[in-house]
């Protein structure tokens, strides 16, 4: 064993995969963030979460795209100014989500790719189906070469509304 992801970091890994809802759950897990200017406390829930691992290879490089979408509501809002049920709030609490959700992966990359050097989330498997010749020259050596690979991370959060109905003054 390597050591522990925290759960922030589990958090973005879930991300990363698409992980996180079970039969059981309403929701596939929340994620709370700070809304400028005021720095208020809200939380997304989110309904639906694809991820996909999309890997490319130009002039003998690899890199990776992970495209995340997620689907859901404000389950909580604290700011005392902002109109909550009003479309230029959920499209700017959806782009705070967006900013969240993006710190969150790229700390949890971070770590496995930099600090442990490994690939524990899949990256290895999209390789392989995609192009088999580069993962056949690159598997083993793999976590050291998946240490360099650069991995953009593109992040879209549709907020569908404001999880209670009524005024919340």
């Amino acid at each position: 064993m390597i050591g522990w992801l925290g759960d922030e970091e589990v958090r973005g890994a879930n991300l990363i995969i698409g992980s996180g809802k079970s039969k059981w759950e309403k929701h596939a897990g929340l994620i709370k963030t700070t809304l400028p200017p005021s720095n208020s406390l809200i939380i997304y829930e989110v309904r639906t979460l694809t991820s996909k691992i999309i890997p490319k290879v130009q002039n003998g490089q690899v890199s990776f795209s992970v495209e995340i979408k997620l689907n859901g509501r404000i389950g909580e809002d604290w700011s005392p100014t902002e109109n909550s049920f009003e479309d230029s709030y959920l499209e700017k609490a959806g782009e705070a989500f967006e900013k969240k959700i993006k710190e969150l992966t790229r700390n949890t990359l971070n770590k496995l790719q930099k600090k442990w050097k490994i690939d524990v989330l899949g990256f290895q498997k999209a390789l392989s189906v995609h192009y088999p010749d580069v993962w056949e020259k690159m598997k083993d050596n793999w976590d050291e070469e998946f240490s360099k690979i650069p991995i953009d991370v593109q992040v879209k959060v549709h907020v569908r509304e404001f999880g209670l109905k009524g005024s919340k003054h």
